[in-house]
């Protein structure tokens, strides 16, 4: 049969229709997105294919995984596959940037705090 990811000339894929109406369908093809490439063990080593999931060009309409979330389909998130695609896009592109907004949230607060006690001490002296 025809790959689920090939997108039409709108930019839509059968995968957008299956997760809007066929969920479990799509579910399916996510399965076979996840390859287990070897078994030893207890390690098991797997290959995720995450081409056309979360594709974006400025003519397309929503990826994959736009529709998932737009849908709210919440067990097509607790997939495996689109599990390990979130993790490798908080790890490559967003881990970074939050830990930078967090740090400078908590140095904005440290700073705050001591130039208030600061200037209450301060008072306290000179009353």
């Amino acid at each position: 049969g025809v790959d689920a990811c090939v997108r039409d000339k709108y930019g839509r894929t059968a995968l957008h229709d299956m997760v809007e109406k066929l969920p479990a369908q799509a579910s399916r093809v996510l399965d076979g997105k996840k390859k287990t490439i070897s078994e030893y063990f207890s390690h098991i080593q797997v290959e995720y294919d995450f081409s056309a999931l979360d594709d974006y060009d400025d003519n397309q309409s929503l990826t994959p995984l736009a529709a998932i979330l737009k849908h709210h389909q919440l067990d097509l998130v607790a997939h495996p596959v689109i599990v390990r695609l979130l993790k490798w896009k908080w790890a490559v592109f967003a881990r970074d940037r939050f830990m930078f907004q967090v740090s400078s949230y908590l140095m904005t607060l440290v700073l705050f705090t001591i130039a208030y006690f600061q200037s209450v001490h301060e008072e306290r002296l000179d009353a």
